[in-house]
C-alpha cells in the first residue's frame, strides 16, 4: 500500500470508528479507535484526531494516553490554554511512576513553550512566566527518567532564558562543558556553591548539543542533549 493510500485508509477507518463509538460499539472497536487516534497524530491529521479522541473520551474518560493525545491535538490546533487544563487535571490523578505522567508533564511543558514562542513580545511578564513554567515542566521528568525529549527541550529553553535574563533553574547550565569555567566532576557535571549561583555562572549538568532530538509527542524538539 502506498503512503497516500495508507493515509486515506486510516482516515476512512477513523470516520467509521467515530460513527461506531457514537452508537453501539464493541470493546474491540474502542481499542482500535484508541490506536487510530495515535495513527492520526502521526500523520498530523488533527481535525479527525480531535474528533476521534473526543468520542473515545466519552467512552473511556479515564484513559490517560487518549487524554494526553487529546491535549496534544489542542496544542497543535492553537488551543494551548485548554490543553493546559486537560493536562493539569491528568497529571494530578496519575501516579509519578506511571509512564503517562512523564509524557503528560512534558506535554504541559510544550504547551507553556507554545505560549512563550507565540508571544509577540518575549519580554512581557506573561511570556517570561510561561518560559519559567515550561522549564519546570520539562525538568522534572528529565531528572527522573533521563528522557531525551524532555532534556533537549530543557536545554533549549534554558539557553533562551539565559539570553533574556530570565532567572529559572539557576543551578543548571545549558552551555557545552568545554565552554565553562573549572574542571568538571566525573560524568561532566559541576556543582557551584550557593553563593556563586547567579544564573550566568551556575553549573549543574553537562550539556552536549550534538545530537538531533527524536520527535516525540508530536512536538518539534530542539537540537541538543543533556547527559
Amino acid at each position: 500500500m502506498s503512503d497516500d493510500a495508507e493515509v486515506d485508509a486510516i482516515r476512512a477507518r477513523a470516520k467509521e470508528l467515530s460513527a461506531a463509538l457514537r452508537g453501539i460499539c464493541s470493546d474491540e472497536e474502542l481499542s482500535e479507535a484508541k490506536k487510530t487516534v495515535e495513527a492520526l497524530r502521526n500523520q498530523r491529521d488533527y481535525d479527525l484526531m480531535g474528533e476521534l479522541a473526543e468520542v473515545v473520551s466519552r467512552r473511556d474518560p479515564k484513559d490517560a494516553k487518549n487524554r494526553r493525545l487529546y491535549a496534544q491535538y489542542l496544542i497543535d490546533t492553537g488551543k494551548a490554554t485548554v490543553a493546559m487544563d486537560v493536562l493539569q487535571l491528568l497529571t494530578r490523578r496519575l501516579k509519578k511512576d506511571d509512564p503517562e505522567f512523564a509524557e503528560a508533564t512534558g506535554l504541559l511543558g510544550r504547551a507553556y513553550k507554545q505560549l512563550f514562542f507565540d508571544s509577540g513580545d518575549k519580554t512581557t511578564p506573561v511570556a517570561r512566566e510561561a518560559l519559567k513554567k515550561a522549564i519546570v515542566a520539562y525538568r522534572g521528568p528529565y531528572e527522573e527518567r533521563r528522557n531525551t525529549w524532555h532534556g533537549v527541550n530543557l536545554v533549549a529553553l534554558l539557553t533562551r532564558a539565559r539570553a533574556l535574563g530570565v532567572r529559572a533553574a539557576a543551578d543548571l547550565d545549558p552551555r557545552p562543558r568545554e565552554a565553562r569555567d573549572g574542571a568538571p566532576l566525573r560524568g561532566g557535571a559541576r556543582r557551584v556553591p550557593a553563593d556563586q549561583r547567579p544564573h550566568e555562572r551556575a553549573v549543574a549538568r553537562r550539556v552536549r548539543p550534538d545530537r538531533q532530538c527524536e520527535r516525540r509527542g508530536g512536538g518539534e524538539c530542539e537540537t541538543g542533549t543533556l547527559a
